[in-house]
């Protein structure tokens, strides 16, 4: 009977000791060029079932009353907080940042909109829920089918209700747009860095103060239809052509992380030269536990912070909707000359992408 207490017990220090090791992978990946790990970068999609296999080593252990083991995986599950909260978010007070009445407030909104292609009702929808929204600020991405009526009949629309707009075309002629009620005093015609997908910066007049916004549309997956089925491709009989499309959709995250940092990278320095308030805005097609997404909140010393981590209501949200990805990929992140006060992400069929919008306070 020892001798098999003994091996269960070697078995459950090798179990802890490899789960360990994994969530310090996920833990250090963000802060890691993904040039040097590049097929690893997606393990940070698997963030919460990698807790949760944590969390079950701590009561296994707690309950085989192995001190040091539980000691230690329950230190590494607090070290680990600050890196995982802006994925899963916990927001207990109804009201993070009360209001001064004396300030002014601003709504904003960042949307892929699918180039208003994805249901026949889209673009009547998104211009619904922009209008009744009321919005101050309203950033876009794929926002180039302008030239087809429905998207005609939205910047027509749009244009009635916000008097300034900037658009811009990166790579693989992505469109973005911004649309404000504010004056705008600079919007430079061309990307500001080597490589990118498609971002530009506004420059904004706001009650006699200058505001930056970045609206960004990084590096894009482009996965085929097949790819993005890979989820549902799991749940029916394995073959060949499921490994290999596997094996197709490993190799597009990889490609797509390497190509995103050099954008991310260039994001990063415009804020770290910014000595405006700023907001950034956008679909970095990357999830917190990414290079991108830390590259760009860590950048300078602007003591940037994620609306929805400081304000958002949900445990878990995601704002990509499709083929059973649900993932947190669009953010808005604010520096510290802005209060935030509230932040949603609306669940709505529009787009493959669900609206990410915050209330702050400048």
């Amino acid at each position: 009977m020892k001798s098999k207490n003994k091996i269960l017990d070697i078995a459950n220090s090798i179990f802890t000791i490899a789960v360990l090791l994994v969530y310090l992978l996920v833990l250090y990946l963000p802060f890691l060029h993904p040039n040097l790990l590049p097929h690893l970068n997606f393990i940070g999609i698997a963030t919460f079932p990698i807790l949760i296999i944590l969390i079950i080593t701590i009561v296994i252990n707690i309950c085989n009353r192995n001190i040091l083991l539980s000691i230690l995986t329950v230190a590494m599950l607090l070290i680990g907080f600050p890196n995982w909260r802006n994925t899963f978010v916990i927001n207990i007070a109804d009201d993070p940042e009360p209001a001064d009445d004396n300030k002014i407030q601003l709504n904003l909104l960042s949307y892929n909109l699918y180039g208003f292609a994805y249901t026949e009702d889209s673009a009547d929808s998104i211009l619904s829920l922009v209008t009744r929204g009321n919005f101050d600020i309203v950033c876009f991405q794929e926002y180039h089918d302008i030239r087809l009526e429905s998207g005609k009949r939205i910047s027509s629309s749009l244009d009635s209700i916000y008097p300034y707009s900037h658009f811009g075309y990166g790579l693989r002629n992505h469109g973005i747009a911004l649309f404000t009620r504010f004056p705008i005093v600079k919007k430079p015609c061309d990307n500001y860095g080597a490589n990118i997908y498609n971002s530009f910066f506004t420059d904004l007049l706001v009650n006699g103060d200058t505001i930056r916004i970045i609206n960004n549309h990084l590096e894009s997956t482009h996965l085929n239809a097949e790819e993005r089925a890979i989820t549902a491709k799991l749940t029916d009989d394995i073959d060949d052509s499921i490994y290999n499309t596997t094996y197709g959709l490993l190799k597009h995250l990889a490609t797509s992380a390497i190509d995103r940092a050099p954008q991310a990278d260039s994001v990063a320095s415009l804020i770290a030269r910014t000595t405006y308030p700023i907001i950034i805005m956008g679909d970095f097609n990357d999830i917190p536990q990414s290079y991108t997404y830390h590259r760009i909140i860590s950048a300078g010393d602007r003591n940037l912070r994620d609306a929805y981590a400081a304000a958002g209501k949900w445990f878990y949200y995601w704002t990509y909707n499709d083929h059973h990805f649900y993932l947190p990929i669009d953010h808005i992140i604010v520096s510290d000359d802005f209060k935030i006060l509230d932040a949603h992400v609306e669940y709505v069929k529009f787009s493959d992408h669900n609206p990410i919008s915050t209330t702050v306070q400048l």
